[in-house]
């Protein structure tokens, strides 16, 4: 079984700010049997922050897949570090988290713009705010829009994320680190297998964990290669020569 981890830290949001390298990142990999992680750092300025994210997928570029971090603000300098992850650092996509800096729609518009233009994903976390994410989805439906962590473990506003999600091709749900396991089992069978992507919120959460919450359901072969795999490879537009 092929899996891409879609949600790990190089820098966490954890209390100490933990900070990982990539060789122990993809020595739990390794141990997991994950192909390819997403990975981010968070807790530090835009510039500082992607490069930290660029020194170590250098390390291992077949494996892990950099994403941008960006703190919305009127000021141009974020669109221009975006840019340059991008163009310069060959990132796949824009991390966003609602912990660290406002997530109002006045501010992160240039940024899901720039989703947009360049055909990347956002993911985000939002901390449990539907509003956030229900705000950014209707105003740009076009963009691809990942939802970390299920949107959170408030069963009544995971419920508000299940009925707003049906019928929006471009939004998905990551599943790492949800504490209420049956939220996972809900959530693949209210909105099918193609809208939820793998995740673990590593590394200082273990995957093995992770991996099981999606294997208690006993799904079909195809339905795990949706989650554990082609709903990532899809969205990040991975060649098949990028794959292991």
């Amino acid at each position: 079984m092929r899996i891409i981890d879609f949600h790990v830290h190089i820098k966490g949001g954890d209390a100490y700010r933990r900070e990982a390298k990539a060789e122990d990142i993809v020595k739990v990999m390794d141990r997991c049997g994950i192909e390819k992680s997403v990975v981010f750092s968070i807790c530090l300025s835009s510039k500082e922050g992607n490069l930290k994210t660029y020194k170590e997928v250098k390390k291992f570029p077949d494996r892990l897949i950099g994403f941008a971090t960006g703190m919305p603000s009127f000021d141009s300098i974020v669109i221009d570090e975006i840019k340059r992850a991008i163009f310069e650092y060959n990132f796949k996509g824009i991390k966003l988290h609602k912990g660290l800096h406002t997530l109002e729609l006045y501010l992160t518009a240039p940024l899901i713009e720039k989703a947009i233009e360049f055909d990347i994903p956002c993911l985000i976390d939002c901390g449990g705010d539907f509003e956030v994410i229900k705000e950014i989805v209707e105003k740009y439906p076009e963009a691809k829009i990942v939802v970390a962590h299920l949107g959170g473990d408030n069963e009544l506003i995971f419920e508000k994320f299940l009925d707003f999600a049906r019928d929006k091709e471009n939004l998905y749900f990551d599943t790492s680190y949800v504490k209420q396991t049956h939220l996972i089992g809900k959530a693949i069978k209210e909105l099918g297998s193609k809208k939820l992507i793998f995740g673990t919120d590593g590394p200082l959460i273990p995957p093995e964990p992770e991996i099981e919450k999606i294997n208690i359901w006993k799904l079909t072969d195809e339905e795990k290669e949706d989650i554990f795999y082609k709903n990532a490879e899809k969205i990040l537009k991975l060649k098949k020569s990028e794959s292991i």
